[in-house]
């Protein structure tokens, strides 16, 4: 299953680059969904935490590139930040970017 949302996040990236914003929008959605029930089973699965933190932080670029405020990509972003501070450590590069 985790394989499979990784697959859609990529999936997404394509369907932004075709000029599908809205399909986009629906596919990262999924794979938020489906990533966030990976974790939620399976915290310490190796990738697990990154593989969310990407998605999310990828929702949060697209509702940038969308012209939407902070309000709508902030909670992405922090969320994000957050799992790869956990995943990761403070200090990761990751993070600090």
């Amino acid at each position: 299953r985790a394989a499979a949302a990784t697959t859609s996040v990529v999936l997404a990236s394509v369907e932004r680059l075709r000029g599908d914003a809205e399909a986009a929008a629906a596919t990262l959605d999924g794979a938020i969904a489906d990533l966030r029930e990976v974790f939620a089973d399976t915290p310490k699965k190796p990738g697990a935490a990154t593989a969310l933190a990407v998605a999310l932080n990828n929702r949060a670029l697209h509702l940038k590139q969308d012209g939407d405020a902070d309000d709508a990509a902030g909670p992405f972003y922090a969320e994000a930040l957050k799992l790869r501070e956990d995943a990761l450590g403070p200090d990761h590069p990751l993070v600090i970017q």
